[in-house]
């Protein structure tokens, strides 16, 4: 597929693209297996139409526009509908009481209390991953592409190829609608609501069997050190929230060397 000569390119476009197609991807597929395959399938296609890019748009939007289409083939693969996320729901009350002792101690040894925070934390940024969900397909890709990876409104419409007055319709649904979400379900914003993020640390635990090992391993870097009032503050400007959530890394050399033995 990819001659020898082509080697320079190939690192170029995945050094340059691979790290934002990546978490476009993951949130748009819901989870890290998905965009991995999304972010190959994507660079599979690129480099197999390279010689046929007529260069009528900029290669990036051309590469952001194949990505989008990647993913959303998983996404209508997997059949990602409200049942999934209901489930989602129902499997988080199940699993509330399963929370390790080790986790359980933090709550009452101040020395560790910041594992607590960052573990807590790090939930917080998987629910509001989720929350995506809770929105029209149209207003997530919409929304991704302009509150986590900090696309200008004109490269969204080139990407989409959409109006930028449709693209900044669907970012103000896509806003209202987050809040109305985010207000009526999630404990940080509303007291009254039964979720709560303590109450999921045995969902979270039991489906990513590395968080714990995970947090241990981060707690010297300083992002993971936001209080919960970060949140709460920003609930009227959600987009804010979204922009605050750190892009996955991704690792490109195993992709860097699937596609050069290709």
């Amino acid at each position: 597929m990819i001659e020898k000569e082509n080697n320079t390119i190939i690192e170029t476009l995945i050094d340059s693209y691979s790290q934002k197609i990546y978490n476009l991807a993951y949130h748009l597929t819901g989870n890290r297996q998905d965009a991995e395959d999304a972010v190959q399938e994507t660079f599979i296609k690129v480099f197999s139409k390279l010689d046929t890019f007529k260069g009528e748009s900029n290669i990036s939007t051309w590469i952001y526009r194949i990505a989008v289409n990647e993913s959303l083939k998983i996404v209508r693969k997997v059949n990602l509908d409200k049942s999934h996320f209901d489930w989602i729901d129902n499997q988080m009350e199940n699993s509330a009481e399963n929370v390790p002792a080790e986790v359980k101690e933090l709550y009452n040894n101040p020395e560790k209390a910041y594992l607590l925070k960052i573990l807590l934390n790090e939930i917080k940024e998987g629910c509001h991953h989720f929350m995506l969900f809770r929105i029209t397909e149209e207003q997530r890709i919409a929304f991704i592409f302009r509150n986590i990876l900090g696309f200008t409104y004109k490269e969204i419409s080139r990407v989409l190829q959409a109006d930028v007055g449709v693209i900044k319709s669907r970012l103000n649904r896509a806003k209202k609608n987050l809040q109305k979400h985010v207000k009526e379900r999630c404990q940080w914003y509303n007291n009254k609501s039964t979720c709560t993020c303590e109450k999921c640390i045995g969902f979270a635990l039991e489906y990513t069997s590395d968080l714990l090992t995970k947090i241990k391993e981060q707690i010297d870097r300083p992002e993971y050190f936001q209080t919960a009032a970060d949140y709460i503050n920003d609930v009227e400007d959600i987009e804010k929230v979204y922009k605050r959530l750190p892009l996955l890394q991704y690792k490109i050399q195993p992709l860097k060397n699937f596609l050069k033995k290709s």
